[in-house]
């Protein structure tokens, strides 16, 4: 929500893209600076590309346009990196699905609708969960 606020606070208008609980997701939209602006939450499973699709035809139905486009998503499973027969195959690609190809799933659904600027910026935001050195939440990390 940091980028978010600060993005606001500069005249940006957010559309978020949750996956659940789009109550609380517009709520915090609602916290936002420049509230004029109709922050708005939007629900998608961003790892369906039809969902994913639908967000950007919903961006662009109530924006026009995207000028920047954040991907910050992802989902873990703790898994303790002494006990590799508990990721699973299935385990495995799922995280990849979740954590991987979803972000370009996003970026592809998007680009039409980013083409409709002049200023389209696309940042991919890492998971904070690799930046726990000691113990890590999977091994697949």
């Amino acid at each position: 929500m940091a980028t978010a606020a600060r993005l606001a606070a500069r005249g940006a208008r957010i559309i978020g893209i949750v996956r659940r609980d789009i109550e609380s997701a517009q709520q915090q939209l609602n916290t936002l600076p420049n509230q004029q602006l109709e922050h708005r939450a939007i629900l998608a499973d961003v790892t369906q590309k039809s969902q994913a699709v639908g967000a950007a035809q919903q961006v662009l139905t109530c924006a026009g346009k995207c000028n920047i486009l954040i991907n910050t998503h992802g989902e873990t499973h703790r898994i303790p990196h002494g006990r590799l027969e508990l990721l699973n195959d299935d385990m495995f690609d799922n995280m990849l699905q979740k954590n991987l190809r979803s972000y370009y799933t996003v970026i592809r659904s998007f680009v039409p609708v980013m083409k409709r600027s002049t200023e389209g910026l696309i940042i991919n935001i890492g998971s904070a969960a690799g930046q726990n050195a000691g113990g890590g939440s999977n091994i697949a990390y």
